[in-house]
């Protein structure tokens, strides 16, 4: 048996509120009437808000954990593959819009986010435990190819869901590995309003073979929109991993790894009608 200790292994806004509007008009980035209405706003399951259910990332929870730290990379040489993406074009989202009416990630046709998995069950041991490592990141353009977690944060609605180290995690179970499929229903992806953004004065540097944050980059820059430029911040990457978490509460990252291509947040002008 192989054992994974060798490490081988819209319509404009429903109800829309005349406060988030003009926080809106105020940072500059609202949208158009016709564009709104071309974004898929549609929720697969209930969207009430309970914030119980929700849990914010953001690189200011760099140092949130859950699990322990392995040192460990484990190769399993058995891909993962993202049988349904997002659009590559996604409405910007604000925390306080999506504490209203929560605003998931748009896929084409309607469909729903769907990975190819490998059924990793036979690698197991007692108190073995498979989790989807979810993480934002800028894209890959710099002379240094360094590659920071993203300072705009996701969300998602899951009670299981747990945050360590700057990323998602959710359980995969043994449904998942029987159909070979795992479907992600709930995430968000919200922006920061300008004031948020000037706050920040260092990016964690993201690595897809560390849990643990090594290092980070300090930010010289001070003025939100240089910022956003500087680092591209219209665009990001969304990644996902396979952690084995053993019986101990340690976590191994794994080298079945996948990610969209670069997603770019849409914004537009109001233009009357």
């Amino acid at each position: 048996m192989y054992v994974l200790d060798c490490i081988k292994f819209s319509e404009e806004i429903e109800d829309f509120d005349v406060n988030i509007w003009e926080n809106l008009i105020n940072s500059d980035e609202v949208f158009t009437k016709q564009f709104s209405q071309s974004i898929n706003t549609i929720d697969y399951s209930d969207n009430s808000t309970n914030k119980n259910d929700i849990l914010k990332l953001s690189s200011n929870d760099i140092n949130t954990s859950t699990f322990e730290n392995s040192n460990k990379f484990i190769h399993i040489h058995r891909p993962m593959i993202i049988l349904v993406s997002p659009s590559l074009n996604q409405r910007v989202r604000y925390a306080n819009e999506c504490e209203k009416i929560i605003r998931y990630v748009s896929i084409p046709d309607n469909n729903i986010m769907t990975f190819k998995i490998p059924d990793l069950r036979d690698n197991l041991i007692t108190g073995d435990t498979l989790w989807m490592r979810i993480t934002r990141t800028t894209i890959d353009h710099r002379k240094d190819h360094l590659v920071f977690y993203h300072p705009y944060p996701i969300w998602i609605k899951n009670e299981y869901a747990k945050i360590h180290n700057g990323s998602i995690f959710i359980p995969i179970n043994d449904n998942d590995m029987e159909t070979g499929t795992m479907k992600i229903y709930t995430l968000t992806m919200i922006r920061l309003k300008q004031y948020d953004l000037a706050k920040i004065n260092t990016l964690p540097i993201y690595s897809s073979t560390q849990l643990v944050v090594l290092d980070q980059h300090s930010v010289e820059i001070k003025t939100p929109k240089r910022i956003r430029d500087e680092y591209k911040l219209q665009q990001s990457i969304l990644n996902f991993q396979i952690v084995r978490v053993d019986q101990n509460n340690l976590a191994y990252p794994t080298d079945c790894f996948c990610q969209t291509e670069s997603i770019h947040e849409i914004e537009g002008k109001v233009c009357s009608m």
